[in-house]
């Protein structure tokens, strides 16, 4: 079965069902806003931040390279600030 995915909320709605698990939606997430996230974390977590990065980031044509990054331009510390935690 293919979903087709067109719209932010289309995301969101895909990944918060119950039959997709993390790792199917770290990576769905992944590839349609092509960004990185090599976090372990909840799903309810991940859903989380895929919505801030979509509030952030949408319709801007820059964008960060994970998921998590605060600026479009890379710092050492958007990536490092999760593994302290």
């Amino acid at each position: 079965m293919t979903h087709q995915i067109s719209t932010p909320q289309d995301l969101i709605d895909f990944i918060e069902q119950d039959s997709i698990d993390f790792s199917a939606a770290n990576k769905i997430v992944c590839k349609a806003l092509n960004v990185l996230q090599p976090y372990q974390m909840t799903k309810e977590t991940l859903i989380q931040i895929t919505k801030e990065f979509i509030s952030r980031w949408a319709g801007t044509e820059e964008t960060p390279i994970f998921l998590q990054q605060r600026e479009p331009d890379f710092k050492l510390s958007d990536v490092t600030r999760l593994w302290s935690k």
